[in-house]
């Protein structure tokens, strides 16, 4: 409990987080996210975070990947080549 208040105050920044730019496929998983769930968006407003390592903590303990309004996307750098981990987060 004391870790999600904790995110939630502070906001959301894992340790050793930095912006990144994303792999050229990454728009391509993109737009077969887009087909398959019949959503849109705006794949350039997306802010990429990368995170050392494997995973990261997290509100609900220890994430690969995660979303924070605003249009930012962490990502493990561990995970970062796995398709469905990043479309799950683009979702």
């Amino acid at each position: 409990m004391a870790l999600a208040t904790l995110l939630t105050a502070c906001g959301f920044d894992p340790a050793g987080s930095k912006p990144w730019e994303p792999p050229a496929v990454y728009r391509e998983w993109w737009s077969a996210t887009e087909a398959c769930s019949g959503l849109a968006g705006n794949f350039d407003r997306v802010e990429w975070m990368i995170v050392p390592g494997e995973s990261f903590d997290c509100a609900s303990g220890r994430c690969v990947g995660h979303w924070e309004p605003g249009h930012r996307i962490y990502l493990a750098e561990d995970w970062s080549e796995h398709e469905m981990v990043v479309r799950h987060e683009m979702l």
